[in-house]
């Protein structure tokens, strides 16, 4: 059976606090807690969907909006 729970992180420049996030969510992941986390991207310029995709994580882009983005990732 897979994880009920998928987790959005709506971002924009986050590339410095990113990994820190994403390392508190990989536990979850390995444990079958988390089915996947989806970063949704408000036209980050420092490198954010890069370094999400590089964890394994699903990247989605768009307008930036939190709400639009969170819309999006779900």
């Amino acid at each position: 059976m897979r994880a009920p729970i998928s987790v959005v992180i709506p971002s924009l420049n986050a590339a410095a606090a990113l990994p820190a996030c994403l390392a508190a969510l990989v536990e979850g992941l390995q444990a079958g807690l988390i089915r996947e986390v989806i970063l949704s991207d408000g036209g980050s310029a420092d490198g954010t969907p890069q370094l999400a995709e590089s964890w394994g994580g699903e990247v989605i882009s768009g307008a930036p909006s939190r709400g639009g983005q969170l819309r999006r990732g779900c």
